[in-house]
């Protein structure tokens, strides 16, 4: 199977690299160029993805099989109030290649977010009613209506917030800037007011992957092990990588007024995941457990 995967160097990205079955053919693209270590030049392209022609042109020239398109402007708070600078990029660019996939009768698989909902107490299954409370989730919205218009066979993934190791000097999540942080002594303000379903994004690469070789079609959210609230999140990093959890220091939402509005609860049922799938994913101890044993791998490495 051939495979064009953009956002090949963002932290979904990487960890798919480095899951891929050896009889795929895979390439990425990335618009910054590639990462060491996840990428190699026979497979790697960089490209503005929202350069129509030359992206245009690539699908002509690869040909892929499937397009995995997981590209865009990740930052909620860059987002917000300045939709319209990154409408291009995260509406029209997943249009322009639902479009391309429909009319070539290949495979679309759209990387969505949670950011599609609004928070509740129960699990969202994955019909459930969207009601994104910032603009990061609108544009979201606005993207799955148009790829679905565009081509119904699309599957619509939207993985929860997701954790890891991220390519050197691409943006990090919250788990590698707590590490960051407490290493440095710093104090680290988690808001206790928020609970999520963190996922671990090897388990994410995973499912995809799964999700790929399987065909599945429609809309599948993909949540972590189980809720917690971030500042528990932050603890449980602390403890896994034998930091100083008292530097951690509990806040409201409401003391970060000129951060993006979030959803203050949001949990997936994650049934789809597993019974069409087989993903069983790890709980947020046995994530971090794994992050602290890749980076205990790579220092190793370098030794």
């Amino acid at each position: 199977m051939r495979v064009l995967l953009t956002g090949a160097t963002g932290l979904l990205g990487r960890y798919m690299l480095n899951s891929t079955d050896p009889r795929d053919e895979v390439w990425g693209v990335s618009r910054r160029g590639g990462a060491p270590g996840s990428l190699n030049d026979s497979t790697h392209v960089p490209l503005d993805i929202t350069d129509v022609r030359q992206t245009l042109e690539l699908l002509t020239s690869v040909d892929p099989d499937v397009v995995i398109h997981a590209a865009a402007e990740g930052s909620v708070d860059a987002i917000q109030g300045n939709m319209e600078s990154f409408r291009t990029l995260n509406v029209r660019t997943p249009s322009l290649l639902a479009n391309w996939c429909e009319s070539h009768s290949r495979k679309l698989v759209f990387i969505s977010s949670n950011a599609v909902y609004g928070g509740r107490a129960e699990p969202y299954g994955d019909e459930s009613d969207v009601s994104p409370v910032n603009d990061y989730g609108r544009l979201k919205v606005e993207a799955e209506l148009q790829v679905r218009e565009a081509n119904p066979s699309t599957l619509i993934i939207r993985p929860i917030l997701m954790y890891g190791w991220p390519n050197i000097g691409r943006r990090g999540n919250p788990v590698t800037d707590w590490i960051s942080k407490l290493r440095a002594g710093q104090e680290v303000c988690v808001v206790e007011d928020v609970e999520t379903q963190p996922l671990y994004a090897g388990d994410a690469a995973i499912g995809i992957w799964r999700a790929v070789h399987s065909n599945l079609t429609g809309t599948m959210n993909f949540g972590g092990g189980q809720p917690v609230s971030l500042l528990d999140f932050a603890r449980l990093t602390a403890r896994a990588f034998d930091l100083n959890d008292a530097l951690i220091k509990p806040i409201k939402s409401q003391d970060l007024p000129n951060l993006a509005p979030r959803p203050k609860q949001t949990r997936f049922d994650n049934q789809r995941l597993q019974a069409q799938l087989n993903v069983t994913v790890k709980s947020t101890a046995e994530g971090l457990s794994c992050m602290r044993s890749e980076e205990e791998q790579l220092n190793a490495g370098h030794e």
